[in-house]
């Protein structure tokens, strides 16, 4: 069984960990606010994404960069390429 590394909070969607399982982000979005936000959490916390007035999320976030130092996303709003060009 795993093991609770940190805690979200309501809004939270999704995690990204390194290859320990260590948290290194958070994903919010809060529907009745309308505000989407990633939260780096190397160190202290620090908003990374923040965008607001939108009803959906603007970006996907697919996955951890190679070197754990960075989130691969892709533009909901300016692209049209699908997951399939991630393959």
């Amino acid at each position: 069984m795993g093991r609770r590394v940190a805690r979200g909070r309501p809004h939270t969607r999704d995690w990204f960990v390194d290859a320990d399982g260590n948290p290194l982000a958070r994903e919010d979005f809060n529907v009745r606010a309308r505000r989407h936000r990633v939260i780096a959490l190397k160190g202290s916390q620090e908003t990374i994404y923040k965008r607001e007035d939108i009803d959906l999320p603007a970006i996907r976030i697919v996955g951890v960069a190679p070197d754990g130092d960075g989130l691969i996303f892709i533009d909901t709003l300016e692209s049209d390429v699908g997951d399939e060009a991630l393959f």
